[in-house]
């Protein structure tokens, strides 16, 4: 009988396929790029404060201290995936609505010179959410429009059947018909996403916390400003 190797057990029905891991490696090597230039660029920063006049201590710092923050943000983003694969977060469901929730989304979003455009209807439109999570999902998603418009950028609240619609439009270059459905795989490839130094983990994380919450997230192009339509909807609450 032919011994059992244990350091290569074979394959089980439980375990990933060679197109997952496939995927999972080039994630791991996009996250090490991500993480790689922002440190490079404030361990030269550092290196240089410790030969530079006071001006240039200035501008190293502040370079410095950027590129510190993206890795910190980066970080707080692989802490809120590994804490999706555990399957173990319950979100917290409260009675709130949602314009209340995008107003206090906007609070926090700095949208800089973009021109935005709110669209709230008079009625309020009373939604079930965990508001933690539902905030991070909006702010998330107002700095992915805001990041790729161009000038403009468009908050619109719908009524449907049984259901409340927010879109947030941007006036940007928008996605491929192909690319919509891989924006939610946070395995594919994040280099060919085109994503930058958050490798495209925001949209996919808002999409898991919004389907805790009973509700859904889409993509699709905006007809009218050109660029991306990310449509949050949640049922109303009677």
């Amino acid at each position: 009988m032919k011994p059992v190797d244990s350091t290569h057990p074979p394959e089980t029905a439980g375990e990933p396929t060679a197109t997952e891991r496939y995927l999972r490696s080039d994630f791991l090597l996009a996250l090490v790029h991500a993480m790689r230039s922002p440190l490079s660029v404030a361990q030269g920063a550092v290196v240089e404060l410790t030969s530079s006049n006071d001006v240039d201590r200035e501008l190293m710092a502040a370079m410095a201290t950027r590129n510190l923050q993206r890795l910190t943000l980066l970080a707080e983003k692989l802490e809120r995936v590994a804490e999706l694969e555990s399957g173990i977060l319950r979100p917290q469901m409260r009675n709130s609505e949602l314009c209340r929730e995008l107003n206090q989304a906007q609070a926090q979003w700095k949208p800089g010179a973009l021109q935005v455009e709110v669209r709230q209807p008079s009625p309020s439109y009373p939604i079930e959410c965990d508001s933690r999570l539902l905030h991070w999902s909006l702010v998330a998603i107002l700095e992915n429009a805001a990041k790729h418009a161009k000038a403009r950028v468009r908050l619109s609240i719908e009524s449907l059947p049984n259901a409340v619609a927010l879109h947030i439009e941007d006036d940007g270059a928008g996605l491929q018909p192909n690319q919509y459905s891989e924006m939610f795989d946070r395995w594919r490839s994040a280099r060919a996403r085109g994503a930058s130094s958050d490798l495209g983990l925001s949209l996919s994380i808002a999409r898991d916390y919004t389907t805790l919450q009973s509700g859904q997230l889409t993509l699709g192009p905006s007809t009218e400003l050109g660029g991306l339509r990310c449509t949050l909807s949640f049922p109303i609450k009677n």
